[in-house]
Protein backbone atom coordinates (compact mmCIF):
# COMPACT_ATOMS: atom_id res chain seq x y z
CA UNK A 1 0.00 0.00 0.00
CA UNK A 2 1.22 3.41 -1.11
CA UNK A 3 0.14 6.78 1.13
CA UNK A 4 0.94 10.18 -0.14
CA UNK A 5 1.37 13.16 1.43
CA UNK A 6 0.90 16.71 0.40
CA UNK A 7 4.07 19.35 -0.15
CA UNK A 8 4.76 22.77 -0.97
CA UNK A 9 7.16 23.18 -4.41
CA UNK A 10 8.96 26.30 -5.34
CA UNK A 11 9.28 26.32 -9.49
CA UNK A 12 11.27 29.55 -8.65
CA UNK A 13 14.50 28.99 -6.04
CA UNK A 14 15.01 32.75 -6.49
CA UNK A 15 11.77 33.45 -5.34
CA UNK A 16 12.05 30.84 -2.79
CA UNK A 17 14.90 32.77 -1.12
CA UNK A 18 14.09 36.02 -1.51
CA UNK A 19 11.03 35.32 -0.01
CA UNK A 20 13.10 33.94 2.92
CA UNK A 21 15.59 36.84 3.22
CA UNK A 22 12.77 39.29 3.52
CA UNK A 23 10.41 37.25 6.00
CA UNK A 24 13.97 36.76 7.82
CA UNK A 25 14.77 40.12 7.96
CA UNK A 26 11.62 41.81 9.13
CA UNK A 27 11.24 39.05 11.42
CA UNK A 28 14.59 40.53 13.35
CA UNK A 29 13.24 43.92 12.63
CA UNK A 30 10.12 43.26 14.80
CA UNK A 31 12.26 40.97 17.19
CA UNK A 32 13.75 44.18 18.02
CA UNK A 33 11.29 46.24 18.08
CA UNK A 34 10.31 43.88 20.74
CA UNK A 35 13.08 43.54 23.06
CA UNK A 36 14.69 46.96 22.84
CA UNK A 37 11.93 49.31 21.43
CA UNK A 38 9.72 47.84 23.88
CA UNK A 39 7.16 48.03 21.20
CA UNK A 40 4.53 45.11 21.58
CA UNK A 41 2.25 45.65 18.72
CA UNK A 42 5.68 44.16 16.64
CA UNK A 43 4.59 41.07 18.33
CA UNK A 44 1.26 40.72 15.76
CA UNK A 45 3.59 40.28 12.93
CA UNK A 46 6.44 38.47 14.58
CA UNK A 47 3.94 36.08 14.96
CA UNK A 48 2.22 36.03 11.74
CA UNK A 49 6.06 35.84 10.54
CA UNK A 50 6.79 33.05 12.12
CA UNK A 51 4.62 30.98 11.42
CA UNK A 52 4.96 31.53 7.70
CA UNK A 53 8.76 31.09 8.21
CA UNK A 54 7.88 27.87 9.58
CA UNK A 55 5.49 26.65 6.74
CA UNK A 56 8.06 27.65 4.18
CA UNK A 57 10.93 25.91 5.98
CA UNK A 58 8.99 22.59 6.42
CA UNK A 59 7.35 22.54 3.16
CA UNK A 60 3.94 22.02 4.82
CA UNK A 61 0.89 22.11 2.91
CA UNK A 62 -0.67 25.37 3.95
CA UNK A 63 2.71 27.68 2.90
CA UNK A 64 0.79 28.58 0.07
CA UNK A 65 -1.70 29.72 1.68
CA UNK A 66 0.24 31.12 4.78
CA UNK A 67 1.97 33.39 2.19
CA UNK A 68 -0.98 34.85 0.46
CA UNK A 69 -2.14 35.85 3.89
CA UNK A 70 0.71 37.35 4.68
CA UNK A 71 1.17 38.95 1.39
CA UNK A 72 -2.28 40.09 1.74
CA UNK A 73 -1.75 41.62 5.50
CA UNK A 74 1.06 43.35 4.03
CA UNK A 75 -0.85 44.99 0.88
CA UNK A 76 -3.80 45.94 3.15
CA UNK A 77 -1.97 47.45 5.65
CA UNK A 78 0.37 48.96 3.34
CA UNK A 79 -2.94 50.11 1.28
CA UNK A 80 -5.18 51.96 3.55
CA UNK A 81 -1.61 53.50 5.36
CA UNK A 82 -0.86 55.25 2.07
CA UNK A 83 -4.78 56.01 1.06
CA UNK A 84 -5.45 57.37 4.74
CA UNK A 85 -2.24 60.10 4.98
CA UNK A 86 -2.71 61.08 1.10
CA UNK A 87 -6.71 61.64 2.42
CA UNK A 88 -5.18 63.57 5.59
CA UNK A 89 -2.92 65.44 3.11
CA UNK A 90 -5.42 66.83 0.37
CA UNK A 91 -7.91 67.91 3.17
CA UNK A 92 -4.97 69.37 4.36
CA UNK A 93 -5.01 68.15 7.84
CA UNK A 94 -1.27 67.46 7.57
CA UNK A 95 0.80 70.02 8.88
CA UNK A 96 4.10 68.29 8.19
CA UNK A 97 4.18 67.16 4.57
CA UNK A 98 7.60 66.87 4.15
CA UNK A 99 8.23 64.60 7.43
CA UNK A 100 5.54 61.92 5.89
CA UNK A 101 7.47 61.58 2.77
CA UNK A 102 9.73 59.16 3.92
CA UNK A 103 6.90 56.61 5.76
CA UNK A 104 4.58 57.49 2.31
CA UNK A 105 7.89 55.87 0.42
CA UNK A 106 8.52 53.28 2.66
CA UNK A 107 4.69 51.97 2.70
CA UNK A 108 4.64 52.12 -1.17
CA UNK A 109 7.91 49.76 -1.10
CA UNK A 110 6.15 47.19 1.54
CA UNK A 111 2.72 47.75 -0.86
CA UNK A 112 4.76 46.87 -4.38
CA UNK A 113 6.83 43.67 -2.29
CA UNK A 114 3.17 42.51 -0.73
CA UNK A 115 1.51 42.56 -4.82
CA UNK A 116 4.61 40.91 -6.17
CA UNK A 117 4.96 38.50 -3.39
CA UNK A 118 1.16 37.79 -3.49
CA UNK A 119 1.39 37.10 -7.64
CA UNK A 120 5.28 35.12 -7.79
CA UNK A 121 3.38 33.12 -4.91
CA UNK A 122 0.18 32.75 -7.24
CA UNK A 123 2.03 31.32 -10.21
CA UNK A 124 5.41 29.90 -9.09
CA UNK A 125 4.43 28.18 -5.56
CA UNK A 126 2.45 24.46 -5.70
CA UNK A 127 1.03 21.79 -4.44
CA UNK A 128 2.58 18.74 -5.15
CA UNK A 129 1.25 15.01 -3.72
CA UNK A 130 4.85 12.86 -2.67
CA UNK A 131 5.35 9.41 -2.13
CA UNK A 132 5.71 8.71 1.36
CA UNK A 133 6.32 5.20 1.75
CA UNK A 134 6.17 2.37 -0.48
CA UNK A 135 5.47 -0.97 0.88
CA UNK A 136 5.00 -4.23 -1.24
CA UNK A 137 2.26 -6.31 -0.48
CA UNK A 138 2.87 -9.94 0.65
CA UNK A 139 3.00 -12.45 -1.59
CA UNK A 140 0.31 -15.73 -1.43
Amino acid sequence: MTSFMEKTVFKNQNFHALLLTALGILFCWNLFNVLFAQSYISLLPLGIQAVVLYLILTKDKYAKQGIMVWSAILIIGSGLFILGKTFTMVMGAEEDMVGMIGPMVLKIVFLTIGLLVYHYNDTTVELEFIQKDKTIPPQP
